[in-house]
C-alpha cells in the first residue's frame, strides 16, 4: 500500500480538506516478537487461529 500517496489524496479531498493537522513518518525497524504481558483475549486468538495465525505463546483469558 502506497501510504504516502493515500495521505496525500485524503489531505487535498474535498470531504477531508483541513480534518489532518499532523502526519509524521517514522523509519522502518524490524519486527520485534514478544510474548504478550498479560494473554489475550480468547476471542481474538480463535479469530487469529481461525486465519491460520500461530497462537501458541498468546495464552488467553476469558473475560
Amino acid at each position: 500500500m502506497d501510504v504516502e500517496g493515500f495521505l496525500d489524496q485524503l489531505v487535498n479531498s474535498r470531504d477531508y480538506r483541513q480534518q489532518i493537522s499532523h502526519c509524521h513518518t517514522i523509519n522502518a525497524r524490524p519486527a520485534r516478537f514478544a510474548t504478550p504481558n498479560v494473554p489475550i483475549d480468547s476471542r481474538l486468538k480463535d479469530a487469529l487461529a481461525h486465519e491460520g495465525r500461530p497462537t501458541a505463546a498468546l495464552g488467553s483469558r476469558t473475560d
